[in-house]
């Protein structure tokens, strides 16, 4: 009986999955405006690229999950939920994003330096060359020293990014959310859990099962949307898709999946 409410509750997940994707549409070839000043119309593009990036990857995340890998999901997941904590954070302190640019710059040397030892340089034509780590820190670097509230973006933490971002649901979703997923990417407790899951304590062997189905399956989906929608409200806000009312409505059918979700889980343990 539990079984079949599980999977009742999964497939609603699944569908209000697709209900969030649906919804991107309307964000596709819009016009975004901002701001006039420099650091608003940096973090407007920083934001929509991000929001690019948490489609496609949302997008993903529900395919491995219906293909029974729960664990990748989860790891999807983090990268998801870091997205947003960025979204977030830059939209209350834009003038940090010249910080965040910075960083881009170091990374940008990094992957420059990789190329150059380790294999050849990218032919690229000329005009398609992306600007050097140098003209990129050039840019970015003064204009950091002269505005950011930070010293680097690299020392803020996830959970200080969060923090600093002003919005309380933001802060309960990483403490939600963070802990669990990174102890699958750093194959931690759960990930350790899930090794000697269903292992008799007197079996010698091991045995590795590919098509299983994972018990991280639901709270990956679930916790996902809920990532995932925050987006979309942050970007209808933000940029007026007038979308409010369909956000609305998403949001009271993500509401009601979560409480079947708690009264399955607190009936489970006999609570």
């Amino acid at each position: 009986m539990e079984s079949d409410e599980k999977q009742r509750l999964l497939s609603a997940w699944y569908e209000h999955g697709k209900e969030l994707l649906n919804i991107t549409a309307e964000f596709a070839q819009h016009q975004i405006t901002a701001p006039d000043t420099p650091h608003d119309r940096e973090v407007a593009k920083v934001l929509a690229f991000k929001f690019a990036q948490a489609v496609r990857m949302f997008r993903s995340l529900i395919m491995l999950a219906r293909s029974g890998d729960g664990t990748s999901s989860l790891i999807l997941m983090r990268a998801l939920f870091e997205s947003l904590v960025d979204v977030a954070y830059l939209i209350e302190n834009p003038k940090d994003v010249w910080r965040y640019l910075e960083e881009a710059a170091d990374l940008e040397f990094k992957l420059r330096h990789a190329c150059n030892q380790y294999g050849p340089a990218p032919k690229l034509d000329s005009a398609l060359k992306r600007p050097s780590p140098e003209s990129l820190r050039e840019s970015f670097g003064q204009l950091a020293e002269d505005n950011s509230s930070c010293k680097s973006w690299r020392r803020l933490s996830i959970k200080s990014r969060a923090k600093k971002s002003g919005y309380p649901d933001i802060l309960s979703l990483y403490e939600m959310v963070y802990p669990t997923a990174s102890a699958y990417v750093h194959g931690a407790s759960g990930i350790l859990v899930d090794y000697v899951r269903n292992l008799d304590d007197a079996q010698m062997e091991f045995h590795v099962a590919y098509d299983r189905a994972d018990r991280e399956i639901e709270p990956a989906v679930a916790m996902s949307a809920m990532i995932f929608l925050r987006f979309i409200a942050f970007l209808d806000a933000l940029f007026q898709f007038g979308l409010r009312k369909r956000v609305e409505q998403l949001y009271d059918t993500q509401r009601r999946l979560e409480e079947d979700y708690l009264k399955r889980l607190t009936a489970s343990f006999g609570l």
